[in-house]
């Protein structure tokens, strides 16, 4: 039988925890008196859903290790050598 759908109220409840307790994930769980392996399923559930904040990471779960900000090398080295030959990139 599959494991029925994380509701609302635990993922939010998770993201209380998680805050409270200084963003300490062990702590939070055992606030909550579940199994850290499971307290972190319900706080990636809830980061998933927008419960913790804008655009807010969890170590371990949620970040995906490349940058936002920083362009391709590819992409760098196409507006470095347009720049030296003095076109402009497209779309500008």
């Amino acid at each position: 039988m599959p494991t029925p759908p994380l509701t609302d109220d635990k993922a939010m409840a998770a993201a209380i925890a998680y805050r409270a307790a200084n963003d300490n994930k062990s702590e939070a769980a055992r606030t909550l008196g579940l199994p850290r392996n499971t307290f972190c399923n319900h706080l990636k559930r809830a980061a998933e859903r927008g419960l913790l904040g804008p655009a807010r990471n969890v170590a371990g779960g949620m970040r995906s290790g490349k940058s936002l900000t920083r362009q391709p090398a590819s992409m760098s080295n196409n507006v470095k050598r347009r720049a030296r030959n003095g076109s402009q990139p497209t779309g500008w």
